[in-house]
């Protein structure tokens, strides 16, 4: 597997994440705290990444802007955040990320790995879109290759 990205700026759950990603999945991790790290990682050449954990409310970027950076390069994206309100929600979902969490509680780090995981497996499988509906398949197909198939 190849490296998973965290960005979030809490020291406290970006060490949770970080060890919990590690010691479940066996992988490394990269980890940084600021939409600037993020692009300074993202520009180097020889760095996998698999995916992505991202915090939506960044010192340096308190609207998602990291969300935009990181989904340009293709990398399926989950956002971690504790912001509820419908119009981040709606704003999100519209960046065609592969998850939503919300940081609630302890069981949410058991989530992350659950998803993380499931973008991996899927990129083993095809899926064959058919529906007589350009405008269908291209939705259908838009959303499962943003979850890896």
């Amino acid at each position: 597997m190849d490296k998973i990205l965290i960005v979030e700026d809490s020291v406290t759950f970006g060490l949770l994440v970080k060890n919990k990603i590690e010691s479940e999945l066996e992988t490394s991790v990269v980890w940084v705290k600021t939409l600037r790290d993020t692009i300074k990682i993202l520009g180097l050449e020889n760095i996998n990444i698999s995916a992505a954990l991202l915090d939506f409310n960044l010192p340096d970027a308190p609207n998602g802007e990291v969300i935009d950076e990181v989904v340009k390069h293709g990398i399926p994206s989950i956002i971690f955040t504790g912001n509820v309100d419908e119009d981040v929600r709606d704003l999100v979902w519209s960046k065609k990320v592969a998850d939503y969490i919300l940081k609630d509680d302890e069981n949410c780090l058991d989530y992350v790995v659950t998803v993380i995981k499931r973008l991996t497996q899927n990129q083993e499988s095809k899926i064959l879109v058919v529906d007589d509906s350009s405008f269908f398949r291209k939705i259908i197909s838009d959303l499962l290759y943003v979850h890896q198939f």
